[in-house]
């Protein structure tokens, strides 16, 4: 018996928003913030990459982004 285990995976996003005016937001933040990266598997078939498995995880590591919201 083969057992397949994957070690656990847990990533601490950040976001923060700011409210300039009623009609301007400003919204930032970072995804994975620790820069976790994510646990080898060893499934090697189906429709996504070698390795690991996006339907749980994310390979991008440590990412920011930032949005600006202008309602008329």
């Amino acid at each position: 018996m083969v057992d397949h285990k994957v070690d656990a995976y847990k990533t601490m996003d950040l976001q923060t928003q700011y409210l300039y005016s009623k009609s301007l937001t400003l919204t930032a933040g970072i995804l994975n913030l620790t820069d976790e990266d994510p646990p080898m598997t060893i499934r090697v078939s189906g429709p996504h990459q070698l390795g690991y498995d996006p339907r749980y995880t994310d390979p991008r590591g440590r990412t920011f982004y930032a949005s600006l919201n202008y309602k008329f």
